[in-house]
Parts: C-alpha cells; sequence; structure tokens
C-alpha cells in the first residue's frame, strides 16, 4: 500500500500513525521540511527513509545520511531507480541490517554498503 501526505506535518502523522515499511521523503515539503522531519521521526521510529532532493552537493547528502536516512537520491531520477532503491531498503529492512535506533551498530546504507563487501 503508498500512502501520501501534502505537507511535513501531515507526513510525520501519518508515519506514525501508519507505520509504513519504507519512507520516501522529499526534503523541501511545505510547512515542515525534510531535516525537521527526519529529527522529529528518528526519535522515536526507525523506518528506512529515502530522501529526494534537488540539492546534489555532496554536503546535503552527507548531511542527510547522518541524520538517519539509509538512501539519498537526487532529482531528477528515474522511475526504475527509484523503483530498485525502493525494494532493496525494504529487503535490507527484512534481512535486518537496519539495527534497531538505539543500537550502537545503527549505520548508514553508505557504510553498509562498504562494511558488506
Amino acid at each position: 500500500m503508498v500512502v501520501t501526505a501534502a505537507n511535513g506535518r501531515e507526513t510525520l502523522f501519518v508515519a506514525r500513525e501508519q507505520k509504513p515499511d519504507l519512507i520516501i521523503l522529499d526534503l523541501m515539503m511545505p510547512e515542515m521540511n525534510g531535516w525537521e522531519f527526519m529529527r522529529l521521526h528518528r526519535a522515536k521510529q526507525n523506518t528506512p527513509i529515502i530522501m529526494l532532493s534537488a540539492r546534489v552537493e555532496d554536503m546535503n547528502m552527507v548531511a542527510g545520511l547522518e541524520m538517519g536516512a539509509d538512501d539519498y537520491i537526487t532529482k531528477p531520477f528515474s522511475l526504475r531507480e527509484l523503483v530498485a532503491r525502493v525494494r532493496a531498503g525494504i529487503a535490507s529492512d527484512r534481512n535486518g541490517r537496519f539495527p534497531h535506533k538505539n543500537s550502537p551498530l545503527r549505520r548508514s546504507r553508505t557504510e553498509q554498503r562498504f562494511a558488506h563487501r
């Protein structure tokens, strides 16, 4: 099932109520941006998150991953790439590669990719 939200506040509410398997998060949402959503959401939940952004600078990608995003994709992107990343994110979560939020083993997807080679 796919659930959508019109703004950041609604996204936070929907994420807490629906408990999705994965969140695709746009950084530039109205009412509450993606950075604020990440801060509030990660304080209580460990849902895998793929951040979407038109910001292509490395510092934005690194900041997103350090805040707890599991993947980061820049616009424009192909639907095929997004679907592949969604499948990888859900599969990784089901295979236990995303430890509980309080675990010292929680790492970004980039770190996991290097750790599993």
